[in-house]
């Protein structure tokens, strides 16, 4: 189950980093983040899966990752 993952609190952290911050691309935000790009892509590529995240075009070939929330609340049942 990947979702477990997508909310990692490291996860947890970059897209309160986003939030805060409002990157204007992926090369900012692994700047700010101290995360390499390419680790970045692989993961709000799977939070966009989830409705987690969206991306914006930036300038030139860039994108820059948007929260879609204010936050996320996870229910879970077992029964």
């Amino acid at each position: 189950m990947v979702l477990p993952t997508a909310l990692s609190g490291r996860n947890q952290a970059l897209l309160a980093l986003i939030a805060r911050t409002n990157p204007s691309s992926l090369t900012e935000l692994a700047g700010t983040s101290g995360r390499e790009k390419s680790n970045l892509a692989r993961t709000l590529k799977t939070m966009e899966r989830y409705g987690m995240v969206h991306f914006e075009k930036g300038e030139g070939c860039e994108v820059a990752p948007r929260i879609n929330y204010s936050g996320i609340s996870l229910e879970m049942s077992f029964a």
